[in-house]
């Protein structure tokens, strides 16, 4: 099952996990969880929070997903990133989004140069080392393209409702 066939709610959960995992700081630094993450079915992006902030990777995923290859991304700043926004996110731009927010960042289409637009939901979380300094920021797109605004707005509704618990 792809990750566009799979419900959007276990994609988010999936990206809720992910997030959540506990030292990830010290993880995204290995190449076994990079591996992890090559395998992970939701396109994932990493930058290190190093002044200036630069992408250092993503997976095949993100690349299928947006059509953007890693090895064009890494070392460049999140302005990079394909996107503009859709609904309440209109005019806004996927890079900047991204390295301006947290947890849900919105809903973005993205132009591919190969193939149909694709619909994203992203999410954003800076991972902080164990003595809290922020050291990676990590991005997740989830595939919405096959469902309705109404749904993405439902989605949208009910993630604001969780966070407000």
């Amino acid at each position: 099952m792809t990750s566009a066939e799979k419900p959007q709610g276990e994609q988010t959960g999936q990206v809720e996990s992910l997030l959540a995992t506990p030292n990830l700081a010290d993880a995204l630094e290995s190449e076994q969880f990079r591996h992890f993450l090559d395998q992970v079915p939701i396109a994932i992006v990493v930058s290190e929070m190093k002044n200036p902030e630069r992408i250092v990777y993503a997976n095949p995923e993100f690349e299928k997903l947006t059509g953007q290859p890693s090895v064009e991304l890494e070392g460049q700043p999140w302005r990079v990133l394909k996107g503009e926004g859709e609904g309440a996110h209109a005019g806004q731009k996927l890079g900047a989004a991204v390295a301006e927010s947290g947890d849900f960042v919105g809903t973005f289409r993205i132009d591919r140069a190969s193939g149909a637009p694709v619909v994203v939901d992203a999410y954003s979380n800076v991972i902080e080392d164990d003595s809290g300094t922020p050291a990676f920021r990590l991005a997740a797109l989830v595939d919405v393209t096959v469902h309705g605004p109404g749904q993405r707005e439902a989605f949208e509704q009910q993630l604001r409702e969780k966070d407000m618990l």
